[in-house]
């Protein structure tokens, strides 16, 4: 049986490098640089992350997108051959709808196919675009939607269970 591959992706903050590591059995790969532009954020991923785990049995290997559109060449290259992506969406930024939209709109033509699961994050700081994320037209191509800590595992593990849910 051959490893998954998973795609983590979202806008910026969303909690992509966090997710990959919280999960990852191994020490994560990350190409975070100090950020200066992002408020909020003292380092920005302008590569990958990278991580890997198992789950029953089945190896996955976790694949984090940067989120600023400046690297988007990189939602590309790692969004070719993935069996599933691991959409993060966080719920306290007011335009991580409209950000999720277009990082979808270049990512899809790689990962058409692809089932897609949603985190929504950070509803522990401030729940208050949760209904946005619910009402968005890319819901549509939602195999799965809920309420994650990006820091916890288990809510990770979740995702990743419905995700693989979806594959099989």
């Amino acid at each position: 049986m051959s490893a998954l591959k998973i795609l983590v992706t979202g806008a910026v903050g969303s909690g992509k490098t966090t997710f990959v590591a919280s999960l990852s059995d191994m020490e994560p790969v990350n190409t975070d640089v100090e950020s200066k532009e992002t408020e909020g954020k003292s380092y920005t991923t302008v590569g990958l992350d990278y991580g890997s785990t198992t789950v029953d049995g089945q190896a996955v290997r976790l694949f984090g997108t940067p989120g600023q559109e400046r690297f988007s060449y990189m939602w590309d290259v790692l969004g070719e051959g993935v069996d599933g992506i691991v959409l993060l969406i966080d719920a306290s930024n007011e335009s991580a709808v409209s950000e999720t939209e277009t990082l979808l709109k270049t990512l899809l033509p790689s990962g058409a196919s692809a089932p897609i699961v949603v985190g929504v994050t950070h509803t522990d700081v401030s729940p208050n675009h949760v209904d946005q994320v619910h009402t968005a037209s890319f819901t549509r191509r939602v195999a799965w939607m809920g309420e994650v800590d990006a820091r916890d595992s288990e809510d990770g593990r979740v995702l990743i269970d419905k995700l693989i849910e979806q594959v099989a």
